[in-house]
């Protein structure tokens, strides 16, 4: 105790010092509001800074995205998506009902060769793989030029739990992209065909496919069973197989992870990514 008050000595005595002395109060008062106002902008910043980078996660998604507004109408963009495929892929399957100007349609509209991100706005993973998205675009023809491509570089995202803005109102009892589960199963239900058959998975150890077909077959279930990020590579390049055999898909490849041996930066996720759009590495036959 006697050390405790030796130590609150000092203080006690400049704390009774300004309460006896009229002017330095106002002086304090004036000091504290000046502190204030001054601390003002680094405490705005620092907020602006916090939602830049939780806004970063998602700013490159939504300026590719295919947007789910008026999904409850069925008449979105990622409803149009999904039924030029069907289309397309109805075509490749030899459905009589489609004809070679919808697969021309669908390859016009979205590209020889593509990724498709499923993601959320609530996932560091989605995050990682977006800023590996943005390392390959920029450095496509140059670093990442594993290979020949007679398609550039090109990727849309579809953000799972889209903001509907004022347009909430119609989501009320089922989200938006709920109604694309419910309306349209043919991708996913490919999905689970050329996801489960292709090189990637074939080339998976046995753990590695049983976790990755049942994220596939999430996609059947609900929108909250959906597991995020989702990689899809869609491919109508002259390429003759995906796996060694004849390859009747539109879509090639699906995985949600990267491997830990790539998983350190932007920089190595984007080479995992361009192994995959060149059919190198894990997406290549291993022999």
């Amino acid at each position: 105790m006697e050390i405790l008050r030796k130590i609150a000595t000092p203080f006690v005595a400049i704390w009774r010092w300004i309460k006896e002395t009229a002017w330095v109060q106002p002086l304090l008062i004036v000091g504290l509001i000046f502190g204030v106002i001054f601390s003002i902008p680094s405490i705005t910043n620092a907020i602006k800074n916090a939602n830049k980078n939780e806004d970063n996660g998602l700013s490159y998604y939504n300026e590719i995205r295919l947007s789910l507004d008026d999904a409850y109408k069925g008449n979105s963009q990622v409803d149009q998506f999904f039924s030029s495929y069907a289309a397309a892929q109805g075509f490749k399957n030899g459905n009589t009902r489609y004809s070679q100007s919808d697969l021309d349609s669908f390859k016009k509209e979205y590209g020889e060769k593509f990724f498709l991100v499923f993601a959320k706005s609530d996932c560091t993973f989605c995050e990682n793989i977006s800023n590996a998205l943005i390392q390959l675009r920029d450095n496509f023809d140059t670093t990442y030029k594993l290979g020949e491509s007679s398609a550039p570089y090109k990727a849309y995202s579809i953000v799972c739990d889209q903001d509907m803005g004022d347009a909430k109102d119609y989501y009320i009892e089922k989200d938006a992209f709920e109604y694309i589960l419910d309306d349209h199963s043919t991708l996913f239900e490919d999905m689970v065909k050329f996801g489960t058959t292709n090189t990637y998975y074939n080339n998976l150890g046995t753990s590695e496919k049983s976790t990755l077909k049942g994220y596939i077959e999430n996609f059947l279930k609900s929108n909250n069973d959906v597991h995020v990020p989702c990689v899809v590579l869609f491919d109508l390049t002259d390429n003759t197989s995906n796996n060694g055999s004849e390859w009747n898909y539109i879509a090639n490849t699906v995985f949600f992870e990267i491997p830990s041996n790539f998983d350190t930066n932007e920089v190595t996720r984007a080479n995992f990514l361009a192994q995959a759009w060149y059919g190198l590495g894990d997406f290549k036959i291993k022999k």
